[in-house]
């Protein structure tokens, strides 16, 4: 049997949707916060920010989202 027939997938336009409105405040905050912490290191900032988005929206963002739509994402 297929491993991919096993389980469930979410379509993904949903999981596309989820991970824009996701990257919603993270995007508009997190650049402008850190350009202010360190307004001498703007080369610093940018990889900084990049990588607080992608632990955030990988270790809490996404899975707090995917539970909160689940009955959304898998009808």
């Amino acid at each position: 049997m297929n491993r991919e027939t096993d389980c469930a997938r979410p379509k993904r336009h949903k999981m596309a949707l989820l991970t824009f409105l996701g990257l919603l405040v993270p995007v508009h905050f997190i650049p402008t916060a850190l350009q202010a912490l360190l307004p001498q290191h703007q080369l610093l900032a940018l990889p900084v920010s990049v990588a607080l988005m992608v632990g955030l929206m990988s270790y809490f963002i996404m899975p707090l989202m995917t539970k909160v739509a689940a009955d959304w994402l898998y009808r």
